[in-house]
């Protein structure tokens, strides 16, 4: 490693590799900082022998292999040597790499905006030379293996250090007066002027790579800059256009200019031109090049430009299903999840229509294959769903068709049941006509009431899960909703209820609640935040002040709901039954299974929309209280 007033770098860098190394050669070329302190201490520290040597920078080349020298002299270094950078993170994805190394040499990739392979990892008696003065590599006598258990985080940017573009330019031009055809010199003088921001100049030498030729890869990517710059030149929107194209033409392999074409339409507000380019690029997998590849636009970007594009030229089915992927799939960086999700409910409306459709199809299946269904899946994971209804027949068809129709796991659960208060004899019979799979349970006059229901439930299931509707939820993602919650609860012993919205959320557009912890840990999932002392306590008041003025909480909400759930079974009887007296029961039980321990998670997700009345609306449409004589609270 090559170090200069590295003070703020270097401990990560470091820290990230100490598990992994056995020994170390730095060379610092002039750090005015404590740079040399810090790396001594933290190998003092962990007891790792090892050699700092001082020596002032020429050029990169000059540089690295002295470094190189050092290192191959040095009586500390033992099989491999293994190159970083003070600005570099190492992330290990299999700690037993090391007993199956046996090349000569190892690519390693670096991940920034752009992700490509570099020689970092060699044995130590390989021949090996630097060669160029900046933008150096290492030239060896063999083809470098991939090394894919380990990567580099590259915290680089080059616009944090002073002069270096400018730096570079005067040592590019200098070899380039001694090699005029360099073309690797030519590239990265292209690309030094570019990000000195001098843009015509880094144009036309991108033109002289190109007329040079060799290789593909370096000459795809000057075409592709070239109409990047095109665009930052404010050319015509034609000669842009033509650049892209020219780009995805000389190597159609690559997406990029593509998912670019698609961006810059969608810029213009020429949405069927932007879905054209958007859905080719769909089409492109992420290559095996080892130049500056963009993962970005592998990853997320064309799906992104294709969902808006979707929308904008009709197809709002194929935009809200591109939204889901991208979501369900953890595709996105964290800043974009919102407005994706956003995006997504833009289209529920035609999501909705199709998902509430009667699944003649799907209840079929289930008439005929339960049995066998539920005795291959895994007995100890037994399922019951149950549902409460109340005089809505309309609203539960909707939130029972379109469960069916989302739910891609149906077959794990073991016993539907429903329980209906007070609907009528019509009500009833049609409930029984179209949903033939479920056990009803039909309460007189005499047993009504939400929590006797609850009560009646808690008495019926006998399921490791206990998997609970009320009878005015819409459903609009599809998703293995049972294996993900399960999933989920088995991750944590305390763990004890998955909601399938996030932060207690009723609507699609309510993304912007906030609270919650985020776990990716066995999937992505929030742990609820719960702050006792009400809605409008000086607690979340105080919880409120991390986040922007304005934002809305359900924090003072404990870690139970009866919006759409999963729960271990176990901790229902473990906690006891819902008590039937006036009061609200739901949050009574809350603030129990608190006290005894338990917390609540959601899925990082907002999957299903009430349809009944919202908590904004009480006292101005009847719910299913009022329709059956009961108050609520």
């Amino acid at each position: 490693m090559i170090v200069k007033n590295e003070s703020e770098n270097i401990e990560r860098c470091l820290n990230s590799m100490l598990s992994w190394i056995d020994s170390y050669v730095i060379c610092d070329t002039g750090s005015t900082d404590d740079t040399i302190q810090k790396i001594q201490n933290i190998f003092n520290s962990n007891k790792i022998p090892g050699t700092i040597h001082e020596f002032p920078f020429i050029n990169w080349e000059q540089a690295r292999n002295e470094a190189l020298k050092k290192a191959k002299n040095s009586h500390v270094i033992q099989d491999y040597i293994l190159f970083a950078d003070a600005d570099m993170e190492l992330v290990v994805d299999d700690i037993n790499f090391k007993s199956r190394l046996c090349e000569p040499a190892y690519s390693i990739q670096q991940r920034n905006q752009l992700w490509y392979y570099n020689t970092r990892l060699i044995q130590a008696n390989l021949e090996a030379q630097y060669i160029g003065v900046t933008h150096e590599y290492l030239s060896i006598s063999c083809l470098p293996k991939q090394l894919k258990e380990l990567w580099f985080i590259d915290h680089a940017s080059g616009f944090n250090r002073a002069g270096k573009f400018q730096r570079d330019i005067d040592l590019l031009l200098e070899d380039l007066k001694q090699n005029p055809n360099n073309s690797r010199s030519l590239f990265y003088l292209a690309q030094s002027y570019r990000d000195n921001n001098n843009l015509l100049k880094s144009r036309e030498t991108y033109r002289k790579r190109i007329e040079i030729g060799g290789w593909n890869e370096e000459i795809w990517y000057s075409l592709y800059q070239i109409a990047k710059l095109n665009e930052r030149l404010d050319e015509p929107e034609e000669k842009i256009c033509n650049a892209y194209l020219a780009a995805y033409q000389f190597r159609p392999s690559r997406a990029e200019p593509l998912v670019e074409l698609a961006r810059f339409y969608r810029e213009k507000q020429k949405y069927h031109l932007a879905n054209i380019f958007a859905q080719q690029a769909l089409k492109i997998k992420k290559p095996n090049d080892t130049l500056f590849l963009e993962n970005s636009a592998y990853r997320y970007r064309a799906m992104d430009e294709a969902a808006i594009a979707a929308f904008w030229t009709g197809d709002k089915k194929q935009s809200f299903n591109l939204c889901q992927k991208l979501l369900l799939g953890d595709l996105l960086p964290e800043k974009d999840r919102q407005r994706v999700e956003k995006n997504a409910s833009f289209c529920v409306d035609v999501i909705a229509e199709i998902k509430t459709k009667y699944p003649e199809d799907i209840i079929e299946s289930l008439l005929l294959n339960s049995l066998s269904q539920a005795i291959r899946f895994n007995k100890s994971s037994t399922v019951t769903l149950t549902v409460t209804s109340c005089k809505r027949l309309d609203l539960f068809k909707r939130t029972i068709n379109s469960f069916l129709n989302c739910c891609q796991d149906l077959y794990k659960i073991n016993k539907f049941i429903c329980i209906d208060d007070n609907s009528s004899p019509e009500n009833r019979n049609e409930m029984q006509k179209l949903y033939p799979f479920f056990e009803f349970i039909f309460k007189d006059e005499k047993q009504k009431g939400h929590a006797q229901s609850m009560n009646l439930l808690f008495d019926l299931i006998d399921s490791n899960y206990w998997l609970h509707l009320e009878d005015d939820w819409e459903f609009i993602v599809s998703m293995p909703y049972i294996e993900k919650a399960i999933s989920i609860l088995e991750s944590q012993e305390n763990l004890a209820q998955v909601m399938f919205n996030r932060n207690y959320t009723e609507l699609l557009n309510e993304q912007h609640i906030v609270g919650g912890i985020l776990n990716k840990e066995p999937i992505r999932h929030i742990i609820h935040e719960y702050v006792p002392g009400g809605r409008n306590s000086i607690n979340v008041n105080y919880f409120l002040q991390k986040y922007p003025k304005g934002s809305l909480t359900n924090c003072f909400w404990p870690h139970f709901s009866f919006r759409p759930f999963m729960m271990k079974t176990k901790v229902l009887q473990h906690i006891g039954k819902f008590i039937e007296q006036p009061g609200n029961f739901e949050l009574e039980y809350g603030e129990r299974f608190v006290e005894h321990g338990y917390f609540a998670a959601f899925f990082d997700a907002i999957v299903c929309r009430h349809i009944g009345r919202l908590s904004t609306e009480i006292g101005k449409i009847k719910n299913a209280y009022d329709l059956n004589g009961i108050k609520q609270f």
